[in-house]
Order: structure tokens, then sequence, then C-alpha cells
């Protein structure tokens, strides 16, 4: 997740609202979930046919990781409520990747 980003964050944030309100939203909101997460399960496969993954690790622990570290939410958290630029979200993330997958 990129800088670029920011505008995902603050739309999904919107859904989360609205969808407990409207229930055309919340389906809306599962769609756009389910889809990352099969998206996010694609890159989990790629890394693991490459034999990119670490020993140990699952494809389906591989989507997990991925799928939280890179989410919205934990980009909500450090960026928008902890002031981190987002040089140093990408830079973390990039890490965490790193040393969770590979």
């Amino acid at each position: 997740m990129s800088a670029e980003s920011t505008f995902e964050v603050g739309r999904e944030g919107t859904l989360i609202g609205a969808a407990t309100a409207d229930p055309e939203i919340a389906d809306l909101r599962r769609n756009l979930h389910d889809r990352r997460l099969k998206d996010t399960r694609m890159v989990a496969e790629s890394l693991s046919a490459k034999q990119a993954l670490c020993s140990d690790l699952t494809v389906e622990r591989a989507t997990d990781l991925l799928w939280a570290l890179g989410s919205a939410e934990m980009y909500r958290m450090l960026a928008v409520d902890r002031g981190w630029s987002s040089a140093q979200y990408e830079q973390w993330l990039a890490s965490s990747l790193h040393h969770a997958l590979l």
C-alpha cells in the first residue's frame, strides 16, 4: 500500500460506517473484502509457486499475513492515527512483508 492509497482508506472507513445502516452498502463492503482476499491469495500462491515463501509458511498463512499487513486499517492506524509519513509506512510494510514471508 502506497501513499496513493489514502483515498482507499477513507473510502473503506466510509463504507464501514455506512454498512451498519444500509444492507446494500454492507454487501458492497463484503464483496470488496472478498475480492481483496482473493487477490491477496493469488499473490501468496505466486510466491509459493516460485518457492519464495519461508519453507514453513503455508499459502493460507501467507495470505493471512499479506491481507492483514497490507490492510487499509493498518495504514490508517500508522499513517493517519499515529502520524507516520507515507515513506515511513512504505518502508515498514516492505520490511515487515519481507521478514514475515520470505
